[in-house]
C-alpha cells in the first residue's frame, strides 16, 4: 500500500507539473557501470541443507563489475529545486565465482596451490528499467549537488552464464526464462553533481544504489536471492 501511494503521488505530481511549468523539460543520455552482487536469505530457519548451500555459495561467489547500462531520462521541473524523472534503460548486472578448480563431479575448490587449470563463472541478468524518481537539487550554481530517490519497474529480458578460463576465453549462452520473475520492483537512491554548460546543455555525474525487492527466482525455493547494486552514471542533458 505504501508503494502504491508513493507511485500515485509521483504520477500526480508529474502531471500537475506539466500544467504549471513551461519550457522546463529536459532529456538525458546516460551511461553507467555497476558493481553488483546478490543477497541470499534462508526462508525456513533450521534447514541445514539449505544453510550448507548458502555457506558454499558465500565461499565461492563474489561481486562483479558490469559495463553496459545505457538509456535516457525525461525530466520535468516541479519547482526551483525539485525535478521528477522517468525514462528507459537497459542494464546488465550480476555476480561471479572466484577462480575455482574442479576436484570431482559438482565439486570445486578455490585452493590455488593445486596445479590445475582454473575457471570462473559469471552470472548476468539483463533488464529494461522504467524508473520514477524525485530529485532535489541543492543550490543553483554552475556546479550543484543533488540527491535522488524513487523506485523502478524492471522488465526481465534474460540471464546468461559465462565461463571464463585462465586464458581469458569466454563461453556463454542465454538461459531459459521460465524460472524468473518477469517484473521486478527496485528501490533507488543516488547522490550526484550537475554542471551547467549553458542555457541548453548540462553534464552530470552520480553514484547510485539499487536494491531489488522482488526475488530473482520465481519458483518456490528454500533460498531467496535478491540482487543489489552500487554504480556510477555519467551523462549529458538537453533542456527545452
Amino acid at each position: 500500500m505504501k508503494i502504491n501511494a508513493l507511485l500515485l503521488f509521483l504520477v500526480c505530481l508529474f502531471l500537475q507539473s506539466g500544467k504549471t511549468q513551461e519550457n522546463n523539460n529536459s532529456i538525458d543520455l546516460v551511461f553507467g557501470v555497476d558493481f553488483s552482487n546478490r543477497n541470499l536469505k534462508l526462508i525456513e530457519e533450521g534447514n541445514s541443507r539449505s544453510m550448507s548451500i548458502i555457506d558454499l555459495r558465500e565461499g565461492l561467489e563474489r561481486p562483479s563489475i558490469n559495463f553496459g547500462r545505457i538509456g535516457f531520462n525525461f525530466n520535468q521541473l516541479v519547482s526551483k529545486q525539485f525535478i521528477l524523472k522517468t525514462g528507459l534503460r537497459y542494464a546488465k548486472i550480476g555476480y561471479e565465482t572466484k577462480e575455482i578448480m574442479p576436484i570431482g563431479i559438482n565439486q570445486w575448490t578455490t585452493d590455488n596451490t593445486l596445479q590445475q587449470k582454473w575457471i570462473r563463472f559469471k552470472y548476468q541478468y539483463h533488464f529494461l528499467e522504467l524508473p520514477l524518481m524525485l530529485r532535489y537539487k541543492i543550490g543553483s550554481k554552475k556546479l550543484s549537488p543533488f540527491i535522488e530517490a524513487g523506485i523502478s519497474a524492471n522488465y526481465f529480458i534474460g540471464t546468461n552464464t559465462k565461463s571464463i578460463d585462465e586464458f581469458g576465453k569466454e563461453n556463454g549462452d542465454f538461459d531459459e526464462l521460465t524460472e524468473y520473475h518477469k517484473i521486478k520492483l527496485v528501490g533507488l537512491i543516488a547522490l550526484g553533481m550537475d554542471y551547467i554548460l549553458n542555457t541548453k546543455y548540462d553534464l552530470f555525474f552520480q553514484i547510485n544504489s539499487r536494491y531489488h525487492f522482488t526475488e530473482t527466482v520465481k519458483a518456490d525455493t528454500p533460498i531467496n536471492e535478491n540482487l543489489y547494486e552500487l554504480g556510477i552514471e555519467i551523462g549529458g542533458r538537453y533542456k527545452f
